[in-house]
């Protein structure tokens, strides 16, 4: 059950949501120029991951969670950053877990 005194911000969403489905902040510039850090993004757990959507992926060798354009590169799944200054692109193996794809995106007016 969620905490409704934990949370900091609402927003609304343009269509229908999972039960599942939660939002979240982008932390970095990975996808820029596409999404800035602070982007809030609505992801949906109960959509099946197909390339070349948008996905939120825990990465076990690196234990970090990272937002990426899942595609499917000479038959391997690949997560594409858009922002080559830093980022790289990371090969998506078993052990890595989709949390999710993005539905909708929010841009900071700020």
């Amino acid at each position: 059950m969620i905490n409704r005194a934990s949370i900091n911000e609402w927003t609304t969403i343009h269509g229908a949501l999972g039960d599942t489905a939660y939002a979240l902040q982008l932390r970095d510039n990975s996808m820029y120029p596409r999404f800035d850090s602070g982007t809030t993004i609505i992801v949906d757990p109960s959509i099946s991951p197909t390339p070349p959507c948008f996905v939120v992926v825990y990465i076990k060798r690196i234990h970090d969670f990272v937002f990426r354009r899942l595609t499917k590169e000479s038959g391997q799944l690949t997560l594409y950053a858009y922002n080559d200054e830093g980022y790289r692109q990371l090969p998506l193996f078993k052990e890595d877990q989709i949390l999710g794809c993005m539905l909708e995106a929010k841009w900071s007016a700020f």
